[in-house]
């Protein structure tokens, strides 16, 4: 399982126990799952990502100059600010 940590200047949200991290990466779509090899890339401004969770996927979007970095099984997004969409949220 994964450990996903998004990061803003203003908070931190830390989901544990994530199956898969799916995000927009400025050169194409992204899938991170547990196992993955490190790497770290920019991510496409004001794009969703989605995390795979036992109890569902939650979406946030993303804000200016965001940045995704994968070491060992922990995933964390760096970014101005996120917001979580509601379920019905649009793309």
């Amino acid at each position: 399982m994964l450990e996903c940590t998004f990061v803003s200047p203003l908070r931190q949200l830390v989901l544990e126990s994530a199956s898969g991290v799916y995000a927009r990466a400025t050169n194409g779509e992204l899938g991170v799952l547990p196992g993955h090899a490190p790497m770290a890339c920019a991510l496409e401004p004001g794009s969703v990502v989605r995390v795979a969770l036992p109890q569902g996927e939650r979406r946030f979007r993303i804000g200016t100059d965001p940045f995704l970095r994968v070491v060992e099984d922990s995933v964390t997004l760096l970014a101005a600010e996120f917001t979580e969409e509601s379920s019905q949220g649009s793309r």
